[in-house]
């Protein structure tokens, strides 16, 4: 069941990563610099919101996911929702009325918030549940309305707050699919009430990482905020791009692996072999993921960004990619395998830890290298802060071994890649531009051969089924 997961998520995942690049790609070229910075400053101030108030919830409800009680969790989880959002709506009228934000500004951040939660929420119930094609159909759609309605708020008008707006509207009616698939599931009956340990359960295993989830929001947003407060909103909207683009191939491949393997493995409680064995493809594909990742980005990237970008975005952030590449590498693993450790050590103690951590190392790296540096000092900024919270987990992981490591892939995978680096090093060399398309090539057919070498991503189920229905085509030809 985890390859079938894998593959049908890593399928939908890469076309809405196509999707987020193309929606970058088009809003920097149609906004203005200030008003793009502005609004990617605001998208932070959003998921800042977002990881404090509502994120735990979430967390808390995979947590303490449980078949037997799933109508009544979900019922649960809207319940605590609705509460905090509440709680988030008075603290924004109490802003609003102390002259800290403007009306626009802040019912763009509103929108943008309940769309994280409407969209996040209903993913995160779906994926308990195994809604694999609804839960695909849903980032799909979120990429197709994101591009669909931010393009059109820019032509209507340079404005950060309505860009905001449109982005927030977008996630919300992404969440649709998912939405149907639950009441066609545990909410055939309509949504069912929770009972008064449902909540306590979500509130008792939750409640810890209010503030770590919040620290862990600031950490990874800080640096754009920081160098919004120095630079101002234009210089954001180069940095903020180039991390943009560089994250989403990491965090789309990671996300499958989480929402396949992580499920999987949650799904298996008192089954440790499995639980195991699922964790360890989880790390093996991701370190796959990871390693190619960074190689693709280090090589071409630089050309891909001029692609993407408009050229002052490209130009202005070209010094800085290594350390964009290595900083998303480094999250990428400890958001998408080494971080899910809470949902299996039955404390989140360890991600309290970790967020302090890294948010220390940002305010820290934040405030000696940005006034000094400043885009290359927001670029060790990220580098810093998530090595500093992937340490604290492995570290803290190094006696319970709750999360495997396998040292052996790990070994035979890195050397694959740095052989396959090399050779297209030498290729672009030795050959420029022929050489960097035949290095392209070779990266991705090595990358290919080593997915159906060790069938991540279900590579060898899918080659499969496309060589079956290739010659079912064939026969009705003839």
């Amino acid at each position: 069941m985890s390859e079938r997961h894998a593959s049908l998520y890593l399928a939908s995942r890469l076309a809405a990563a196509v999707l987020n690049l193309v929606s970058v790609a088009v809003f920097t070229r149609l906004a203005e610099p200030a008003v793009f910075g502005d609004y990617l400053i605001g998208f932070a101030a959003a998921f800042i919101v977002f990881g404090g108030l509502f994120q735990w919830l979430m967390h808390a409800h995979f947590g303490v996911f449980e078949a037997g009680r799933a109508a009544r969790l979900a019922g649960a989880l809207l319940v605590a929702l609705g509460a905090a959002g509440l709680i988030g709506l008075l603290g924004l009228v109490i802003t609003v009325a102390a002259g800290r934000v403007a009306l626009p500004e802040a019912l763009g951040l509103a929108l943008l918030v309940s769309g994280f939660v409407i969209h996040i929420g209903a993913v995160e119930v779906g994926r308990a549940q195994l809604l694999v094609r609804e839960v695909t159909a849903a980032g799909l759609l979120r990429g197709i309305l994101m591009l669909a309605m931010g393009t059109g708020a820019l032509l209507a008008a340079q404005s950060a707050p309505l860009l905001l707006a449109a982005v927030g509207v977008a996630q919300a009616l992404a969440a649709w699919p998912v939405l149907a698939g639950l009441r066609r599931s545990i909410w055939r009956n309509g949504v069912v009430w929770p009972e008064r340990a449902d909540l306590l359960a979500l509130a008792h295993y939750g409640w810890p990482l209010i503030g770590a989830l919040a620290a862990g929001a600031i950490a990874i947003n800080l640096d754009r905020i920081v160098l919004g407060r120095l630079g101002g909103a234009a210089s954001v909207a180069a940095y903020g791009a180039s991390v943009d683009v560089v994250r989403q191939g990491f965090v789309v491949l990671g996300e499958a692996i989480a929402a396949a393997y992580m499920s999987v493995a949650k799904a298996q409680a008192g089954h440790a072999e499995t639980r195991r064995e699922a964790l360890q493809r989880a790390f093996v594909t991701l370190w796959a993921v990871v390693g190619f990742g960074a190689l693709g980005w280090l090589l071409f990237g630089p050309a891909l960004l001029n692609v993407l970008l408009a050229p002052s975005y490209a130009e202005a952030s070209a010094g800085i990619l290594p350390l964009l590449v290595a900083g998303t590498a480094l999250l990428a693993l400890r958001a998408y395998y080494f971080g899910q450790v809470i949902y299996f050590a039955g404390s989140p103690r360890r991600e309290v830890v970790a967020s302090a951590i890294m948010v220390a190392v940002a305010a820290v790296s934040a405030m000696v290298l940005m006034p000094r540096f400043g885009m290359v000092g927001a670029g060790w900024t990220l580098l810093l802060t998530q090595g500093a919270g992937l340490a604290s987990f492995i570290l803290a992981d190094r006696h319970s071994r709750i999360m495997p490591v396998e040292w052996r892939a790990m070994g035979l995978a890195t050397g694959w890649i740095v052989a396959t680096g090399l050779s297209a090093l030498i290729l672009q060399v030795a050959a420029g531009w022929a050489g960097w398309w035949t290095g392209l090539c070779l990266t991705l057919a090595s990358a290919a051969a080593l997915a159906v070498k060790w069938n991540l991503f279900g590579a060898r189920q899918m080659l499969s089924y496309l060589s079956t229905r290739r010659g079912r085509v064939s026969s009705r030809r003839q």
